[in-house]
């Protein structure tokens, strides 16, 4: 019995209506074939949680670009008003957390998806 919808809806009888082609060799061929384009997705989407960790954080010091706009800088501008206007601090901080969070759980989705040796 076929894996897939497809290689089922192209079967008559049990039999597979192109038994030299199946519809799984053709959606095999569909999938990425080199290991190391996967591997670097994973990377880049797992790492940019980190770069943006790493730019808050020195924007946050006072290291970052000068004028520029950065959540880091913003939630050092909403640390000096943190009695008045708490929500200042707390949205910046959150956004990051948020955005890094997201950016973890997907490199950690496509690992689990890409991944051969966990099928």
């Amino acid at each position: 019995m076929p894996d897939c919808l497809p290689c089922v809806l192209n079967t008559v009888a049990n039999v597979p209506i192109n038994v030299s082609t199946s519809a799984c060799d053709r959606h095999a061929a569909q999938r990425p074939q080199n290991a190391r384009q996967e591997a670097l997705v994973i990377q880049a989407t797992t790492g940019l949680g980190v770069v943006i960790l790493a730019e808050s954080t020195l924007s946050f010091l006072g290291l970052g670009p000068g004028k520029a706009v950065s959540w880091g800088a913003l939630l050092d501008q909403g640390t000096s008003v943190l009695l008045r206007f708490p929500h200042v601090a707390l949205f910046s901080g959150g956004a990051i957390a948020l955005t890094v969070l997201g950016f973890n759980l997907t490199g950690d989705w496509l690992r689990d998806r890409l991944d051969p040796r966990l099928r």
